[in-house]
């Protein structure tokens, strides 16, 4: 006989007056009997049903779920939702809803006068505007009512806590607004999440995110010195979130990133840490070294988590690129060897240099104009580094440019026009002994089926690996976990390359 078939057994003709009587006030629902048969009861005396809720009862205070009246249990709100569909109808409390929710949202998350509504619907489209939560149940009416689950009681408690706020909001607090209507909102969709029936409305297009930590993200630019960023637990959005800190105002306590189709809620712990990067998010050259070794002497671990230690986004010594990876890329980089790559960086002055038609002009302003999305300082073009750091003059140069090129353009239209366009002449194999063939890419081997590595080339290429890793002492009491053989032989390698 299972458990569900014994309940109903037990609850099977019994009578009115028999069993625990419920009753539900501000801090949860109440179970009690008349003092004389309470005590009755814990002599082990009483009908099989009474005493079945009385074993059960006992088991939930003994599991800190429910607390022990002269006469009887208190379940508190928020652990009464949690109880299992057997309890339940053990102690004969009211179902969960068997409908949906719709969020009938009202105004802007920026502002003020933001304000949502939850409305129960049953099927056939009867909706409830009028209906009231009385501790842990959903009351539609006088005599129906409904035992909410854990995320209908997440969805509920977040909104009564929402309009408490707005109740106490203050010209202090005034700017905590949006941070307040998102925290909402979040809570929505993590109740949707943990399985409430729940319409969002524009909401369900959107994913509010609330850090539950700060962590350190760092990368090496090209002159040695290290960018700081901070990093939320998403690292898909790392590179988006450092490009979008301009969103976020210092003279604030709270706010939010908008990445995407994610809006980052920073409460005022994770603003403060997220400001403590900003404020020291470069790192000298000189320091780079110390700061690796020991991150909280330059930043508050009070408020940045370095339990995980941070993300080393390595991308050797230059700053971040976009790369296509073609046989050569909008920039004109020379991926495969076919020229030697200028040396040294060309300035906004000698930018002519690389620039000789309308269309170098076209590819350079949109790889000018990647660059400055990217938040980069340099960009490669024509095999050459280019200092775009500075902005104005980089604009002052490609309109000097362009005016140069329409100047050259006339000048070669004029001289078309009195010149007789003569043919080329027909190549011959001696002036053309080598003529070019078509262009070389990197010609990859499949290795989806069968890998071909020999047993020579693996024991060369750890070899090689070996001679690389780096040899010296590393401080793992610094981290939450110690890591396997194969990943501190990966750890090592990868130091030995930094």
């Amino acid at each position: 006989m299972t458990i569900a078939d014994l309940i109903k057994q037990l609850l099977t003709g019994k009578s009115a007056s028999t069993g625990f009587t419920w009753k539900v006030d501000s801090e949860g629902i109440n179970l009690f009997l008349p003092r004389d048969e309470f005590v009755t009861l814990e002599q082990g005396k009483g009908d099989d049903c009474t005493l079945t809720q009385y074993a059960h009862l006992k088991m939930l205070e003994e599991q800190g779920l429910a607390e022990r009246l002269p006469n009887g249990f208190i379940i508190a709100s928020a652990l009464a939702v949690q109880l299992d569909d057997d309890v339940r109808r053990l102690l004969e409390l009211p179902p969960p809803f068997p409908g949906d929710f719709q969020a009938d949202i009202h105004g802007l998350t920026m502002h003020a006068d933001f304000r949502v509504k939850l409305l129960p619907c049953l099927s056939g489209a009867k909706v409830f505007n009028a209906y009231s939560i009385k501790g842990p149940l959903l009351w539609v009416s006088e005599q129906t009512r409904y035992l909410l689950t854990p995320a209908q009681w997440l969805a509920f408690t977040a909104l009564q806590a929402h309009r408490n706020s707005k109740a106490h909001r203050s010209s202090e607090n005034a700017g905590d607004d949006e941070q307040r209507n998102l925290a909402l909102v979040a809570a929505l969709q993590r109740a949707k999440k943990q399985g409430m029936r729940i319409e969002l409305g524009a909401f369900g297009n959107i994913e509010v995110v609330l850090p539950e930590k700060v962590i350190l993200t760092l990368e090496k630019e090209d002159n040695g010195g290290l960018l700081l960023s901070p990093h939320y637990g998403d690292p898909s959005i790392t590179d988006a979130i450092a490009r979008r800190l301009g969103q976020l105002r210092p003279d604030a306590r709270v706010g939010s990133l908008r990445v995407g189709n994610k809006r980052i809620v920073l409460d005022e712990a994770r603003f403060k840490a997220t400001w403590e990067i900003i404020n020291n998010r470069h790192v000298a050259p000189e320091q780079a070294q110390a700061f690796l070794r020991n991150p909280a002497a330059f930043l508050d671990a009070r408020l940045i988590d370095f339990d995980e230690g941070f993300s080393a986004r390595v991308q050797g010594a230059t700053s971040f690129q976009n790369h296509y990876f073609g046989e050569t890329d909008a920039t004109e980089i020379d991926w495969f060897g076919h020229a030697e790559p200028a040396s040294g960086i060309v300035r906004a002055d000698t930018l002519d240099t690389l620039i000789n038609n309308q269309r170098d002009l076209e590819r350079f302003q949109d790889a000018y104009d990647q660059a400055l999305e990217n938040g980069q300082t340099t960009l490669d073009f024509k095999g050459a580094r280019v200092d775009c750091s500075d902005r104005d003059a980089i604009d002052k140069a490609l309109d000097r440019i362009a005016a140069k090129l329409i100047d050259k353009e006339l000048i070669d239209k004029e001289d078309s026009d009195n010149e007789a366009i003569e043919p080329d002449p027909p190549t011959s194999p001696e002036t053309d002994s080598n003529p070019p063939g078509p262009p070389l890419v990197v010609d990859i081997q499949p290795n989806d089926n069968a890998l071909e590595f020999s047993a020579e080339l693996t024991a060369a290429l750890n070899g090689r690996i070996e001679a690389l890793s780096y040899r010296g002492q590393i401080d793992w009491s610094r981290y939450l976990r110690s890591p396997f053989s194969y990943q501190e032989e990966g750890i090592r390698w990868l130091l030995g390359l930094a």
